[in-house]
């Protein structure tokens, strides 16, 4: 009577290994500190700075969905997918508006 369905072994709760997580891990300090270098030095003027930080964080946000998440195409994943699905509207969504309101703050409060 002994079942080896046991629920750690269904592919949804199956999660990445060592190696997903040290190259998570790596890839996301490097991907930081990236950001923090370009930053502290003022390498590229502001308008390419503000893009080249926006590839990065978008960057550092597929990176830990794909590594740290263990999200994938997979049909067995797809209530993982569904949720990433809804969430990314969500996401992209709250990162334009706080860009537009520090912008509009800007304009009304700093003097020109």
């Amino acid at each position: 009577m002994s079942r080896s369905n046991h629920v750690l072994e269904h592919p949804e709760v199956r999660l990445g290994g060592i190696v997903s997580y040290t190259v998570g891990y790596v890839l996301s300090i490097l991907l930081s500190g990236l950001a923090f270098g370009l930053v502290y030095t003022h390498a590229l003027p502001r308008p390419v700075m503000f893009g080249v930080l926006c590839g990065i964080a978008f960057a550092l946000v597929l990176l830990q969905m794909f590594l740290f998440l263990g999200l994938n195409l997979n049909p067995s994943h797809r209530w993982k997918t569904a949720a990433t699905a809804f969430t990314l509207p969500i996401l992209i969504l709250m990162i334009v508006l706080t860009i537009w309101m520090f912008y509009t703050l800007q304009l009304r409060v700093m003097p020109h």
